[in-house]
């Protein structure tokens, strides 16, 4: 399926210049939406509002935000980040489940393993 979103509306929700690159974020955001929440009876408005947190999401995770502090003569620089994990690990991985009211991106949150015992 086409892409709901365009590269502008990812950079407006970022706050970035329209020159940043976003269009490898918008890739996955599609995928997911495309192949997990298409059949998931949420209207089109809602998984072009999932697309374009998860775009954000994806982008942020691999440019994480940069902090820049100063005390006197010393500077600090760290990235800015949750502990959380998976989609709940940025704000707009948190909004893209929340709007997500099938569950699903939930799921794929979490980690999981099997045991067998033989």
């Amino acid at each position: 399926m086409a892409l709901r979103i365009a590269p502008f509306e990812v950079q407006a929700l970022l706050g970035l210049a329209r020159t940043v690159p976003v269009h490898a974020a918008m890739a996955p955001a599609s995928t997911i939406v495309d192949e997990l929440l298409s059949t998931s009876g949420l209207s089109a408005s809602l998984l072009k509002q999932i697309e374009l947190n998860l775009a954000a999401h994806f982008y942020r995770m691999a440019n994480p935000e940069i902090a820049q502090e100063a005390y006197k003569d010393a500077k600090f620089q760290y990235a800015m980040g949750k502990r959380e994990s998976g989609f709940a690990s940025t704000a707009w991985g948190q909004v893209a489940l929340a709007l997500d009211t099938s569950g699903r991106l939930k799921g794929l949150s979490k980690t999981h393993a099997d045991i067998a015992v033989l």
